[in-house]
């Protein structure tokens, strides 16, 4: 069996990712205050942000929302997601993110903790499960502003929790720069690529 946090040389299959999923499906946290991506970092904890205009005004919210509910933050080509089979954010769903680094893949799992779906904002926040290379949280927000534009950002809270995070702390810290930075990115791309078609 893969275990969490894993590193290995060789790509894990489906079934070693499913089972990894339903061994931590009813795994506590691995940290002490679920929700605390709601305030400010708090100490000892890195913080990590990045922030995206994605367009303006209903239709580009509205597009936006579906992508932010489709995990569209993590079609990039270096990360992929597995666990949410479809499915959108919903507290207590654990999904599972594959990431290949160097020659390396390494498997983290976390737990949907909250969703906030207003007029104006849709956010949701996941926490690390035992075994994540870090411990912490990471929120991803779509807000509405007053004059109609439309902002993504991705938030993040972490300290390393596994050894290897924590001897290669300049490169995880990287890593996580790079996934805030082109997530949100990513997103914006995707709301444009929305509109293209529905003008077109």
């Amino acid at each position: 069996m893969v275990a969490p946090a894993m590193l290995r040389p060789l790509r894990p299959s489906a079934a070693e990712l499913r089972a990894l999923l339903e061994r931590l499906a009813s795994a506590p946290f691995s940290y002490a205050n679920p929700g605390m991506s709601r305030g400010d970092a708090p100490r000892d904890f890195w913080s990590n942000h990045a922030r995206a205009r994605v367009g303006a005004g209903d239709e580009a919210f509205a597009r936006a929302r579906a992508v932010v509910r489709a995990w569209g933050m993590f079609a990039l080509d270096w990360i992929e997601l597995h666990g949410a089979d479809d499915r959108p954010p919903a507290p207590g769903l654990v999904v599972l993110t594959l990431t290949r680094a160097a020659l390396l893949w390494t498997a983290n799992a976390c737990r949907v903790v909250y969703v906030d779906d207003d007029a104006d904002r849709y956010q949701f926040a996941y926490g690390t499960l035992p075994g994540h290379a870090v411990t912490g949280e990471e929120r991803f927000t779509l807000t509405r502003a007053r004059d109609g534009a439309v902002w993504f950002e991705i938030l993040s809270y972490s300290r390393p929790a596994a050894l290897p995070a924590r001897l290669a702390a300049p490169l995880t810290r990287r890593f996580q720069r790079r996934f805030v930075v082109e997530g949100c990115a990513r997103v914006a791309e995707a709301v444009a690529d929305a509109g293209a078609r529905a003008s077109s």
